[in-house]
């Protein structure tokens, strides 16, 4: 299953959706460096993956900021 694939069509339909109801919001969180090749038997390679991790997270904190924004504001909802 190509799910980057599905994600992007997905998101193109978000877009779009997005457009007619402001406010609807689609963010995919997606730490994707190297980390889709690795095996599952690889995972005990954890400096990898937290490196990785903490990467993605100060390079898209600005998405993420906003992510959680709109997680907290569901609340009031």
């Amino acid at each position: 299953m190509d799910t980057q694939k599905i994600a992007v069509e997905f998101a193109n339909e978000m877009e779009h959706l997005e457009a007619q109801n402001e406010g609807l919001t689609y963010a995919r969180l997606n730490v994707d460096q190297r980390l889709q090749y690795m095996k599952l038997e690889e995972r005990r390679d954890f400096d990898v993956l937290t490196g990785a991790t903490n990467h993605y997270l100060n390079t898209y904190e600005a998405d993420i900021a906003k992510s959680a924004d709109c997680l907290s504001n569901l609340g009031g909802m």
